[in-house]
């Protein structure tokens, strides 16, 4: 069988610069050959794997002065063998467009494939993490699996 993982979104206001934290026990969450380990999941057989994300945005109202109105939702890559965290998909898109008091809502996903190393992390950073909302473990969630 193949190394494949699917985590869920996890109810929590703290993130670290923006990674998020999964739900990788309960629901609809599961893992083989990948371990979840401090906001990451953690590659145990080198290979490509189609690496997925999608996070749902949700704000009531927008604050009247905006310095930087953009949502950035990136997946990044770890390795032991390079120093620095390394960005492998993103996506930066508007909120709060308009300046009204109603309600703004959107989908952020990202796919790709993405070649893994033994002991390579790849984690979610959304900025600002604060338009992330979960639900019920369809609409917010992150994994990989081999291909």
């Amino acid at each position: 069988e193949k190394p494949a993982a699917h985590l869920t979104g996890r109810s929590s206001r703290e993130s670290e610069n923006g990674t998020l934290q999964w739900e990788h026990t309960k629901g609809l969450a599961f893992w083989r050959d990948l371990r979840y380990q401090g906001r990451a999941l953690v590659c145990s057989k080198p290979g490509y794997y189609y690496v997925y994300s999608r996070l749902y945005l949700w704000m009531h109202g927008c604050p009247g002065s905006q310095t930087n109105p953009f949502f950035t939702h990136s997946v990044y890559k770890k390795t032991p063998r390079y120093p620095e965290e390394m960005l492998v998909l993103s996506n930066t898109l508007p909120y709060c467009d308009r300046a009204d008091e109603g309600t703004w809502s959107r989908n952020s996903f990202l796919g790709g494939i993405v070649h893994l190393e033994e002991k390579d992390q790849l984690y979610v950073k959304a900025m600002p993490s604060s338009l992330v909302r979960v639900k019920d473990g369809t609409r917010t969630y992150f994994g990989a699996f081999m291909i």
